[in-house]
């Protein structure tokens, strides 16, 4: 067990094949497992996830947003998840939005709930130069998505405190998203939230003539799970009366 430590530490998660592949024998890497659980060496995440353990505090080694890049190839940290990793939310949750094509169980670990956040695309994913353990959205596809769906978010106050806190966007990475995207309603969201926004953000002009030009006819609504509603004629929007008070009382938005 002791020889295949090393190694455990340096790749941090694994699988039963990753273990194969070190141990060079699948027998053994199923003993090297059930001992290193049993004596807390390796803690078993979830099946077939495991980790190494912190020797100085006896929990699992990996954090929470390596777990959930380890949940399968194509799984990154997104929504509210990935606002909380670039320090935006002043609220840390208790559940991890896992974007990934590959279905899983919700399961818990260590005080986390793990949500499985089925992917629309698979732009805008990046790997953190100083932690390749893990995958996020960029900032400019967070934004994008957390707008799309609020409730993953963590619902519209939230939404806003999280955006109050970002001072620049990348306007060419938003826009090719957006093209990428093309939904009307995501235009139309986008446009109307970030041009309360706009200095803050260093948005141009351009950038919502180009969201007012492709927002279609249709009215809908913001935040559909809210009924007491204004409707916002130059976006098409029924817009949540809370949205008003969030922006008034609370100063989340810098118009």
């Amino acid at each position: 067990m002791s020889k295949y430590l090393g190694k455990l530490h340096e790749i941090r998660l694994f699988s039963l094949d990753d273990a194969v592949k070190i141990t060079g024998n699948k027998s053994t890497a199923i003993s090297m497992l059930s001992a290193g659980v049993k004596q807390k060496t390796i803690c078993r995440i979830k099946s077939n996830l495991y980790s190494v353990t912190d020797l100085a505090t006896g929990l699992c080694a990996a954090n929470k947003y390596e777990i959930a890049s380890a949940i399968a190839n194509d799984a990154c940290v997104a929504y509210h998840s990935a606002m909380e990793y670039y320090g935006f939310s002043n609220q840390v949750f208790n559940e991890m939005d896992v974007m990934t094509a590959t279905v899983f169980r919700t399961f818990d670990f260590e005080g986390i709930t793990y949500n499985r956040r089925k992917p629309n695309h698979n732009f805008g994913v990046v790997t953190p130069t100083m932690n390749s353990h893990i995958r996020v959205t960029d900032v400019e596809r967070t934004i994008l998505d957390c707008i799309d769906r609020i409730k993953y978010a963590g619902g519209l106050e939230e939404l806003l405190n999280n955006l109050d806190a970002i001072t620049f966007v990348n306007e060419v990475a938003l826009v090719s998203y957006l093209e990428l995207y093309s939904k009307p309603a995501l235009y139309q969201k986008v446009g109307f939230i970030l041009s309360h926004y706009k200095k803050q953000m260093h948005l141009s002009s351009a950038f919502f003539k180009l969201c007012k030009d492709n927002i279609g006819k249709s009215t809908r609504y913001l935040d559909e799970t809210n009924t007491d509603t204004k409707y916002v004629s130059e976006w098409g929007l029924c817009v949540p009366n809370t949205f008003y008070m969030m922006t008034e009382k609370g100063g989340y938005v810098n118009v």
